[in-house]
C-alpha cells in the first residue's frame, strides 16, 4: 500500500516532533554531565546528538518533499535517484531555482541568472555543502558504530580528517548547527513552497544563517563547559548553605522547646543536693 503524499507528510511532521524532542532531552542530559565534569558520558551525549541531528535533518527534508505542490512526479523522480541525501538537498535547490527563475537546461550561472538570484543560490548551496554535509556525513559514521575512530569506505584505514572534525563537535557546536540549518531549511522551503515569501524573507533567515556560522567560530566551547560547571557548582553551595541554615533552625528550635525542660531538671538537681549540671553541658548532651 502506498501512502499519499498528504498522509506522509503529516508521518514525517510526527517524526520531526519526536526528535525535536530527543534533542532537547539529549542536550539536558549533556549539560548535566559537562556540569559535573563526567568527560566519558559527555562524550556519549555528544556523539548521541550529533546521530539525532542528523536523523532530524534527513527527516526535514523528507517533509518538504511531501508538502502540498512541492514538486512534481517529474521533479520527485530525480530527487529520488540521487544518491545520498547530500545530493537530494542539492537537487532540490537546483529544481526550485530553476522553476521559479524559469531556468530549464541551462547551468545555474551569473548568466542565467540575475547576480542578486546568483548569489543567494550561492549561499545556500554553500551551507549545504559545507555545514550540512558534515552532519550528514559524519552522522552516517556515528551510526554505524564509529564513535572513536573513522574508517574509510573499505574499513581498510582511519580518516584522520572527518575523525577530527567528530572529536571537534560539542553540544554548543551541534546547538548552533542546528539552529543554523533551521533557518537554511526554512528558506529552502520558502523557495520550493512561496518563491514570494522566500524573497521577500531572504535576508531575514540569511541573517539567522549567518549568526550562528559566526558564534560556531566566535564562542569558544571552554566558555560555554566553564560557565556550566560554575552555575552546578554554585548551585551545589546554595544546596549546602540552605541545608546548613535548615539545620540551625531546627537546632535553634529545639533548645527554646527543651531548655524549660532541662531548668527543671537543674532545680530538681540543687533540690537533692546534687552538682548540678549546667544549661549548656545539658544541651551538649541532647545534641551529642
Amino acid at each position: 500500500m502506498q501512502y499519499t503524499a498528504s498522509k506522509l507528510y503529516k508521518y514525517h511532521s510526527s517524526n520531526l516532533r519526536f526528535l525535536e524532542t530527543a534533542l532537547k532531552n539529549n542536550a539536558a542530559s549533556a549539560r548535566t554531565a559537562i556540569r559535573t565534569q563526567n568527560k566519558d558520558a559527555t562524550k556519549t551525549f555528544v556523539r548521541v546528538h550529533h546521530l539525532l541531528l542528523g536523523a532530524w535533518a534527513e527527516v526535514r527534508l523528507c517533509k518538504l518533499l511531501n508538502e502540498h505542490q512541492s514538486f512534481d512526479s517529474s521533479e520527485m523522480s530525480k530527487i529520488d535517484n540521487c544518491q545520498s541525501q547530500l545530493d537530494k538537498w542539492n537537487k532540490v535547490v537546483e529544481l526550485a531555482f530553476r522553476r521559479r527563475y524559469n531556468v530549464k537546461k541551462a547551468l545555474l550561472s551569473e548568466d542565467s541568472l540575475d547576480p542578486t538570484t546568483y548569489h543567494r543560490y550561492q549561499v545556500i548551496s554553500g551551507v549545504i555543502n559545507n555545514e550540512l554535509k558534515d552532519i550528514i556525513e559524519l552522522r552516517n559514521r556515528i551510526a554505524h558504530g564509529q564513535w572513536e575512530f573513522l574508517l574509510n569506505s573499505e574499513a581498510t584505514s582511519v580518516e584522520a580528517d572527518k575523525m577530527e572534525k567528530v572529536r571537534r563537535e560539542n553540544l554548543q557546536s551541534l546547538i548552533f548547527k542546528k539552529r543554523m540549518i533551521n533557518f537554511l531549511a526554512d528558506l529552502i522551503h520558502d523557495l520550493v513552497v512561496s518563491p514570494d515569501t522566500f524573497e521577500r524573507d531572504f535576508d531575514k533567515h540569511f541573517k539567522g544563517v549567518r549568526r550562528f556560522q559566526k558564534n560556531i567560530v566566535d564562542k569558544p566551547y571552554a566558555n560555554y563547559e566553564s560557565k556550566l560547571v560554575a552555575s552546578y557548582q554554585n548551585g551545589k553551595q546554595k544546596q549546602l548553605d540552605r541545608l546548613e541554615a535548615s539545620k540551625q533552625q531546627i537546632r535553634v528550635e529545639l533548645e527554646n522547646e527543651l531548655r524549660p525542660q532541662i531548668r527543671k531538671e537543674v532545680i530538681g538537681e540543687i533540690q537533692s543536693n546534687q552538682k548540678p549540671k549546667s544549661l549548656l553541658e545539658k544541651l551538649k548532651r541532647v545534641f551529642a
